[in-house]
């Protein structure tokens, strides 16, 4: 639950409640900021879609790439100092959407490993919970830090600490160990 509440509910939230402001306050125009979005949006979906990946190369693997991309995709997003270098908008969207997609299915599969039979549902609402959790509290800490800095270059330093730390405590988690056991 605390690894689904970092990367989504801080992590990711923060960022997608902000993200078309910080792209036309860096001087691009509301409709190129709203299409990178939409280009994210697209990215979730193939992210999602290869949710596979996770049971031929395993959970912590899966889940790992995911935040790696996320984390390039704050890095990329990080870099925006002006509308001179629309491509690092693009590929914030791409990765940022890949990621996320790829860890949603991963998280849930983790989580049947580890939590498998007639209380799955319990867990899966819990994951639900903690994320919810952290979509509220995601989008307002990245307005306070706003508003406290005048930019947004510390909320995405902290989120991609959030999801650097949600990648470590699904190793520590350990999915592979309850699908061992399982089998």
């Amino acid at each position: 639950m605390v690894s689904y509440a970092l990367y989504w509910g801080v992590g990711n939230y923060l960022v997608l409640a902000h993200q078309v402001r910080f792209a036309e306050d860096a001087g691009y125009s509301s409709l190129f900021s709203v299409s990178i979005f939409a280009l994210f949006g697209v990215a979730l979906f193939l992210g999602q879609s290869c949710g596979f990946l996770s049971d031929r190369l395993g959970r912590e693997i899966v889940g790992t790439l995911a935040a790696a991309l996320s984390i390039a995709a704050l890095v990329a997003l990080g870099a925006v100092r002006d509308a001179s270098a629309p491509w690092l908008l693009y590929v914030y969207s791409a990765c940022f959407g890949l990621g996320g997609g790829l860890f949603t299915p991963t998280i849930h599969a983790g989580a049947a490993d580890i939590f498998g039979g007639p209380h799955f549902g319990t867990v899966s609402g819990l994951l639900l919970t903690g994320m919810g959790a952290g979509a509220v509290f995601g989008p307002w800490l990245g307005g306070c830090i706003y508003d406290g800095s005048g930019t947004y270059l510390p909320a995405f330093i902290l989120c991609s600490v959030c999801i650097g730390l949600s990648c470590l405590t699904f190793w520590i988690a350990a999915p592979r160990k309850g699908a061992q056991a399982t089998r």
